[in-house]
């Protein structure tokens, strides 16, 4: 069985975006984050949507 949900270090591993920006992503609403008891947790679904969504870079660096 595939994971379900992640822990927000998790995320930072899988997507290596850094801590920060995970955080402001959750603040801003961009990336869904639940809770369980005192736990902060990103669906696996959330984070597909997420990295999906994000911006193509379009030949500029």
């Amino acid at each position: 069985m595939d994971k379900r949900a992640f822990s927000l270090p998790e995320v930072v591993e899988l997507t290596s975006i850094g801590r920060s920006k995970v955080y402001e992503n959750i603040t801003s609403g961009h990336l869904r984050a639940v809770k369980a008891g005192k736990r902060t947790l990103v669906l696996s679904e959330d984070l597909d949507a997420f990295l999906k969504n994000l911006p193509a870079v379009n030949g500029e660096l």
